[in-house]
């Protein structure tokens, strides 16, 4: 006998996977998506936690950027994604990027944000003087196929 089974989701839910790594280059622009069905009468918002900070930073409200960096936007897309545009991404950018539901306990999803930052270094410039480099440099060998030694 076989039996069928609905899942019935009432209210506000998201359509995005809930916990999600992005890494980004220096320099790049990207976007944060929320794709939120039914939302009815709730508001979105956009909070930020720096890494090692306990602190929660507002970014956006509904349509409105609470952010004194202009770097950050809210970009809604129709009919239902709630999108966080960061510009010029860079270090201190990286964090924990929350998606709200204003329900009561509020529906979070999560994004962790990581940075890389690449060193370019100029013709003739020692790079132990940038710490690009650690100063104990370790040379690696290789002296047949899966033999390596240090």
């Amino acid at each position: 006998m076989l039996e069928a089974f609905w899942v019935v989701t009432y209210g506000p839910h998201f359509e995005t996977d809930n916990v999600t790594n992005i890494t980004v280059q220096n320099g790049d622009t990207l976007f944060l998506s929320c794709r939120i069905s039914l939302l009815q009468d709730k508001t979105v918002s956009w909070v930020r936690r720096k890494s090692g900070d306990t602190a929660l930073q507002l970014l956006t409200v509904g349509k409105q950027t609470y952010s004194g960096d202009s770097r950050y936007q809210i970009e809604f897309q129709y009919p239902n994604n709630w999108r966080l545009k960061i510009s010029q991404a860079n270090k201190n950018d990286e964090g924990v990027y929350e998606c709200q539901i204003s329900t009561h306990p509020p529906k979070v999803i999560i994004y962790y944000l990581h940075v890389n930052v690449h060193f370019h270094l100029k013709a003739n410039e020692n790079p132990f003087s940038r710490g690009v480099i650690p100063r104990r440099v370790r040379r690696t060998y290789i002296r047949q196929m899966g033999q390596i030694k240090k």
